[in-house]
């Protein structure tokens, strides 16, 4: 967990860091656990019903999960172009994925019981049942049946919309929220080591040139946002290189923003004085 120093906390606080920040990865490991001890110590059997079923379609289920997953990944990465990997990976955006998962899987078990009726072109064909249940639930659970207004003219959605989105936009307010941490800790850490923060601004306006494929209106984007902070008389110096470094570490990530403050820096340092001429004879 970013902004907190391991060592400095007690046994018990770096356990339940520990298990919120990994606490999704130690339950499914149990449950499998607990899965084979009861399969192979215990004799527990599924209902020979279920068993069939999981025995013919097992391999096409865990390939719906993990189409339904990369769509929620890929939901991801569009919001977090910053460290769109780390966003993946981090504890709420790992529940996303899964939820994107078994909302597929339980897609896929749908289309086979009603897939004559709804698609009867895929009625032998559980490989492509697989693939529209993994890549098509999402856009289904989210559409409205219908909308009516209030008298006050609100709108309200009725259908699985109204519930999924909800619910989906609670774990992505988390994977903000885990990502907003790690952001204003290094934008702190890097700002209040510059000693010139008045000139910081420039500098890092001329290594927006730096960057080769973040379009044009992104780039004019950014500077407006520059000007606008600059253009503040609310703030000091060290807060508007805050403000900018926000946007800087947007469009290039965190590695590249902290090797970009290390030249700013650099830059700042003076040079050493030259040596001393040798000694007249």
């Amino acid at each position: 967990m970013p902004g907190f120093n391991l060592t400095s906390l007690s046994s018990t606080s770096r356990l339940r860091l520990v298990l919120w920040s990994y606490g999704d990865v130690v339950l499914a490991a149990l449950v499998i656990l607990a899965i084979i001890i009861g399969r192979t110590i215990f004799g527990l059997q599924l209902k020979p019903v279920l068993q069939t079923f999981l025995d013919k379609q097992q391999y096409y289920l865990l390939l719906t999960i993990f189409f339904g997953a990369m769509v929620g990944a890929s939901e991801i990465m569009s919001r977090y172009r910053d460290e769109p990997f780390r966003a993946i990976f981090s504890p709420p955006g790992r529940l996303y994925m899964a939820l994107n998962g078994l909302i597929s899987a339980a897609a896929y078990v749908l289309l086979l019981q009603y897939r004559p009726k709804v698609l009867p072109a895929l009625n032998d064909d559980d490989l492509m049942t697989s693939v529209v249940a993994g890549f098509g639930a999402m856009m289904f659970l989210r559409s409205r049946l219908f909308s009516f207004r209030t008298e006050g003219g609100e709108a309200f959605s009725v259908g699985p919309d109204a519930v999924l989105s909800t619910f989906l936009n609670s774990v992505n307010r988390r994977v903000d929220r885990y990502l907003s941490d790690i952001r204003q800790d290094i934008v702190y850490n890097e700002a209040v080591t510059i000693l010139g923060p008045e000139n910081a601004p420039k500098f890092l306006e001329i290594y927006l040139n730096a960057y080769q494929n973040i379009p044009e209106d992104e780039k004019k984007s950014l500077a407006l946002d520059m000007q606008g902070v600059l253009s503040r008389v609310d703030l000091d110096d060290k807060l508007k290189l805050m403000a900018i470094s926000f946007g800087f570490i947007n469009i290039g990530g965190y590695r590249n923003f902290r090797a970009l403050m290390a030249l700013l820096r650099k830059y700042q340092t003076p040079p050493p004085p030259p040596p001393p001429p040798p000694p007249v004879p």
